[in-house]
């Protein structure tokens, strides 16, 4: 009887054995059907990218608070990734009203990411957005001023107006937004925060002055001025101040030097010109002792990071005053290292930095505004881009060398272990 079952048993499974063929062919077809779907996708990234940029720009006009700090937030995180000068051009005027509806109506989390994607967005546009910029520094300005409103408020609107200017305008148009700097650092220095960020404004906007342009009555009227400000009690106020005295230095000296290589050029010197001082240089030595002072200040009861701060920085500060160096620092852009050397320039360097936050390298290898104030060179993507293909290829050639290293550890112990296991001839 069993043999008799056996037989139907193997009839019954090969009839069912072309079903699995029939999958193969499934699976084939919707394999071929995805990978035409991809190409089509691929093709559609462009166009999706620019309609999320869109959609995210139209989430900052929503009525929800915490909507539009979501939208805030992924539009910044959008800009410091990736570069979109052509999509904010054609959504500009858009982005302007909404960013100002929120600076004008909104709490102080709001107005400090939208004075941030301002700022962002006249970094990336560079001259070409001066509408955007001058449409917006009103609104920025009249909250700046405003004493009703927070702190951290009108700090971010400081620092948005300083760069609009910082970006668009001559020097000579400097003199009214660096009037009104000087006015808000005199009249709140009970609030330290505010008038550390005033001061630092002030002084980005003093280091766009050309030395040739540079008058010393100018120099004369802003160091007493500034210099009240080394007594504060806070130390963001006093390192600001001090920095403001370094570059007021800086741009002295250089004038100073100038003005002399002039008078060679012209041959009129003049005796009583030799003799006496400049009153800037008079002014500088009632100052300099304070300096000197901050520079070797050891006080009890301030922490050990902050006094390591205060002295860095004023010793930068005496050094200049006595052998005339200034601070420098190093900048890498792909390949290509760039000594920034100056008040002036170290200056303007941490301001965008500060604002540009982790797409601070992104902009400085494609950003055509940073590589002017920063006097950087061409385009350095391809380098970047080889730079990278060498680090994937040494990091393969190291995981190749682990590999034979580990293969060849593990013969030797299986060596090993066999030798132990072998028994012993008698």
């Amino acid at each position: 009887m069993s043999s008799k079952k056996c037989p139907k048993s193997r009839e019954k499974k090969k009839s069912k054995a072309p079903k699995p063929k029939q999958r193969k062919t499934e699976v084939a077809d919707t394999e071929s059907i995805a990978s035409m779907t991809s190409s089509s996708d691929d093709a559609c990234d462009v166009d999706s990218a620019s309609s999320t940029f869109a959609d995210l720009v139209e989430l900052l006009s929503e009525k929800r608070s915490s909507t539009r700090l979501e939208a805030l937030q992924s539009l910044l995180n959008t800009l410091n990734s990736t570069l979109r000068e052509d999509e904010l051009t054609s959504r500009v005027d858009t982005l302007q009203l909404y960013l100002s509806n929120i600076i004008r109506r909104n709490g102080s989390m709001e107005v400090k990411l939208a004075c941030r994607a301002a700022s962002l967005v006249m970094i990336t546009l560079g001259t070409e957005g001066k509408t955007f910029i001058r449409d917006l520094l009103p609104v920025c300005l009249t909250l700046a001023k405003n004493r009703s409103k927070p702190a951290t408020s009108r700090e971010a609107c400081l620092t948005t107006y300083a760069t609009a200017h910082f970006i668009i305008s001559d020097p000579h148009e400097c003199a009214d937004p660096m009037a009104t700097l000087e006015h808000i650092f005199s009249e709140s220095q009970e609030d330290p925060v505010l008038a550390a960020k005033a001061v630092q404004m002030w002084s980005l906007l003093y280091s766009t002055f050309p030395v040739i342009k540079l008058d010393n009555s100018y120099l004369t009227k802003s160091l007493p001025v500034v210099s009240k400000l080394l007594d504060h009690k806070a130390l963001e106020v006093r390192l600001a101040a001090g920095e403001c005295i370094g570059l007021l230095y800086g741009a002295f000296q250089a004038r100073e030097a100038e003005s002399e290589e002039e008078k060679k050029a012209a041959h009129h010197e003049h005796e009583e010109e030799n003799i006496r001082k400049p009153s800037f240089a008079l002014q500088f030595e009632s100052v300099t002792p304070r300096l000197e002072a901050l520079a070797t200040e050891s006080s009890k009861h301030q922490a050990r990071r902050d006094k390591i701060r205060q002295k860095s920085l004023f010793r930068e500060v005496v050094e200049t005053i006595e052998d005339g160096s200034e601070p420098s620092e190093k900048v890498t852009s792909g390949k290509q290292r760039v000594h920034v050397k100056g008040w002036a320039k170290v200056l303007q360097l941490e301001h965008l930095r500060s604002v540009l936050g982790g797409g601070f390298q992104l902009h400085l290898l494609h950003n055509r505004l940073l590589k002017e104030i920063l006097e950087i060179g061409g385009d350095d993507s391809a380098d970047a881009e080889t730079s990278e293909e060498s680090k994937r290829m040494d990091k393969l050639q190291r995981h190749e060398k682990e590999k034979a290293t580990c293969q060849q550890r593990d013969k030797q112990r299986k060596i090993k272990t066999a030798f132990i296991n072998d028994p012993i001839p008698e």
